[in-house]
């Protein structure tokens, strides 16, 4: 897939990211398209274009406000994503459950 069409279908969502350490945080931004939780496939295939998401634990805020974690799995460039509760409003606090977990 040329990564024009990845930016596409990863911009379906509206979502921000950044790097604290050896964690991606993902944040949904709520402005009506898709979830970032419907299309973390694409937004994970988006931003592996730039750096390698396998080499991160990701974690992102949902809708809601919670911070949940995503357990990534790359297999020839595609990911495989598993959701899990950190079920944390606050930030710090999620951190140290993706520390303590290691997934």
């Amino acid at each position: 897939m040329k990564s024009l069409d990845i930016e596409g279908l990863a911009r379906q969502s509206d979502f921000d990211y950044s790097f604290n350490g050896d964690i991606l945080t993902i944040r949904d931004l709520d402005k009506g398209n898709k979830s970032v939780t419907n299309n973390i496939d694409n937004i994970l295939a988006y931003i592996n274009q730039f750096i390698p998401v396998s080499d991160y634990l990701v974690m992102y805020l949902d809708s809601s406000g919670i911070w949940d974690g995503v357990a990534v799995q790359e297999i020839s460039g595609n990911f495989s994503c598993r959701f899990f509760p950190l079920n944390e409003k606050d930030y710090d606090k999620a951190v140290a459950k993706m520390h303590f977990l290691q997934l």
